[in-house]
């Protein structure tokens, strides 16, 4: 009697499983290269970031760019209506110096703004940092950037699929 039970404990939970994930149709599927197809065929640094940015963030874009998924990611980010160009505003002490900091930060602010200190500059790894921040203003847009742990977790499994996605334009 209890192997009874389990066994339609299982069946009611992998139909129940079954029904709440449905299968990707054809019709779908189309759909989504359709909506791929809407995109700006063509993205550059210059399209993206302001003149006077960093150099170093310029060069972390252009790698961003090199890579499959960043450069779908930026074509996304191209195509916001309305969209600023995005800026790097540095976190300075109180006498007007550019803060080093223990750990490299950089953040979204919204409106195109992502702040940054020194140490970020000189980070190897700074263009996964970015791509992070990348995928903030694809969420938000325009918007200030809605603070929660979803939009933290969804950068953050995007930077680690960018990093691994050793797929290369030539």
């Amino acid at each position: 009697m209890k192997t009874c039970k389990f066994i339609l404990l299982f069946v009611l939970l992998v139909s129940c499983w079954n029904c709440a994930e449905p299968e990707l149709g054809i019709e779908e599927e189309i759909l989504f290269d359709a909506e791929l197809n809407l995109l700006p065929e063509n993205v550059t640094v210059a399209d993206l970031l302001r003149d006077n940015s960093p150099e170093e963030f310029k060069q972390a874009t252009g790698k961003i760019l090199g890579n499959t998924l960043g450069r779908r990611l930026l074509l996304r980010v191209k195509s916001i209506p309305n969209r600023p160009l995005i800026y790097f505003w540095p976190i300075m002490d109180k006498d007007g110096n550019l803060v080093m900091g223990v750990d490299g930060e950089l953040r979204y602010y919204g409106m195109g703004r992502i702040d940054y200190n020194e140490k970020i500059l000189r980070d190897a790894n700074r263009d996964e940092l970015l791509f992070h921040e990348f995928f903030h203003f694809f969420q938000n847009g325009n918007l200030l950037p809605n603070r929660n742990l979803n939009n933290e977790v969804e950068a953050y499994v995007a930077q680690y699929c960018c990093k691994n996605y050793k797929i290369e334009y030539t």
